[in-house]
């Protein structure tokens, strides 16, 4: 693809610091320049989004064609995800593929793909794939491309927990699971302890991966010397894990279970990196899984601990949630010794009822038998 060419618009001020500068840029410049903006307000949101509202202004106001139509695209994300990776993707598909001059793109076309690459629906390579064959086709082949783009379903992550969300946003979309996550249920609400333990669980799955010389650094992490511990662009997915393991570890010490969550997100998102780079694909749809089933497994392990329920054994996984999108009212769950578990609330006060798998189906409330034997015993149906 040919660059952009170089075109000068005038810019509203932006502020920074205090101190507020009018610029002319070319459009791949003024792009650079409001990500490198961003970038340096993103601990502070209430500077972000003052960023977000001179963004605004400024796609309002240039000259570009281009950046006017695309804006909305930029800005919607925005608002969802200050991460600087955000920019870049904006930037680098503006340079590659919205010349105003020689792109063969509808507008519409490149809206649609801007808003997958920043949503990371699809990976830089499937772009480039997609375009490769609309170049190529026949202008009734390329109008059914347009239709079916412009129609695609995009990945809805509103109901989803954002420790899975950052995982998922680094994923191609061809090696996300063809699953309804949490069951189908309002996003898992979790912390304390049982989420601690499930960092534990995922860290484990990667022990297979930990090469020879980090093992001591794998040993510094499990013990005080962690705590001086900087984290490696290069360590494997099971040191990751466990630097994240080790700061939720110290929150929930602490007392401070708002900050739950902080180090996971960013691990989980670059384990799915590592993966990809290091030819793992195959083991990030089961990864993704586990994320899910991990936390609606610690959401269980919270609810009995709030409603004063105690198992006769351990919780080893959640099977099944009932409810709606903004509420879970069941959970069913898997202990030792092929014995089942139910927490919910059947009159006034919540219970937890234990038996084998086919005396807790018996006791679902029949308004929810229906949708949970095809969910509890997939093989059969």
């Amino acid at each position: 693809m040919s660059e952009m060419p170089a075109a000068t618009y005038r810019t509203p001020p932006f502020a920074v610091g205090s101190v507020a500068q009018r610029v002319d840029f070319s459009m791949i410049a003024q792009v650079d320049r409001f990500r490198r903006l961003l970038r340096t307000t993103l601990e502070s949101c209430e500077e972000a989004k003052s960023n977000q509202l001179g963004l605004r202004r400024w796609i309002d106001t240039t000259g570009s064609s281009v950046l006017v139509e695309l804006g909305p695209v930029l800005l919607r994300a925005l608002e969802k995800d200050l991460a600087a990776d955000i920019f870049w993707r904006a930037e680098t598909f503006l340079r590659n593929y919205c010349s105003t001059e020689t792109s063969d793109l509808p507008r519409s076309v490149q809206r649609e793909l801007l808003r997958h690459v920043l949503s990371r629906v699809r990976t830089w390579g499937q772009v480039e794939d997609w375009i490769a064959n609309y170049s190529h086709a026949s202008k009734s082949e390329q109008a059914r491309q347009e239709k079916e783009l412009l129609h695609e379903e995009s990945r809805d992550f509103s109901q989803v927990h954002s420790v899975l969300v950052f995982a998922l946003r680094e994923t191609p979309q061809d090696l996300v699971p063809q699953r309804a996550f949490h069951h189908g249920c309002a996003r898992p609400s979790v912390g304390g302890p049982p989420f601690v333990d499930m960092v534990l669980s995922l860290a484990e799955t990667f022990e297979d991966l930990v090469v020879e010389h980090e093992h001591e650094v794998l040993l510094q992490l499990n013990g005080e010397e962690g705590k001086t511990l900087n984290i490696d662009n290069e360590w494997s997915p099971a040191l990751r894990l466990n630097y994240a393991l080790l700061k939720e570890k110290t929150l929930c010490a602490t007392g401070a279970h708002d900050m739950l969550g902080t180090s996971t997100r960013t691990a989980c998102a670059s384990v799915i990196r590592w993966l990809l780079a290091h030819d793992q694909h195959t083991r990030i749809p089961d990864f993704l899984m586990k994320i899910d089933d991990g936390l609606c497994t610690a959401e269980v392990k919270k609810h009995l601990k709030m409603r004063k329920q105690t198992p006769s054994m351990a919780v080893r996984r959640c099977i099944w949630r009932a409810g709606t999108t903004k509420k879970v009212c069941l959970w069913v769950a898997e202990m030792a010794e092929e014995r089942w578990g139910m927490l919910y609330k059947p009159k006034r006060r919540w219970t937890w009822l234990e038996g084998t798998p086919d005396d807790v189906v018996a006791s679902i409330p029949d308004d929810l038998f229906e949708s949970a034997v095809p969910a509890l015993f997939p093989e059969t149906h």
